[in-house]
């Protein structure tokens, strides 16, 4: 590869940076206050999923089968990637 054909090569890469970095600043830009959750919003969220998950450990121990802080703990998490995913 030629003199000008690396520099040309290293450019090019420069401005794909340049780019996907400027990409990553104007997405983050399109995020204002209003879109984050207040800390009453998070906790009405995690009150609602705890209710739905206590419910299904209950049915589950009505069955006679225990449910370990472990499988609490993934049940809540794929409550809540079921919920945002709707």
């Amino acid at each position: 590869m030629s003199g000008i054909a690396r520099l040309h090569a290293r450019l090019e890469a420069l401005s794909r940076k340049i780019f996907e970095t400027k990409s990553k600043l104007e997405r983050r830009q399109e995020w204002h206050d209003g879109h984050l959750r207040t800390s009453e919003e998070l906790a009405a969220r995690y009150a609602e999923l705890k209710a739905h998950i206590d419910e299904d450990i209950a049915q589950e121990k009505a069955m006679d089968h225990h449910v370990t802080n472990l499988e609490l703990s993934l049940r809540e998490w794929l409550a809540d990637i079921e919920d945002r995913t709707r």
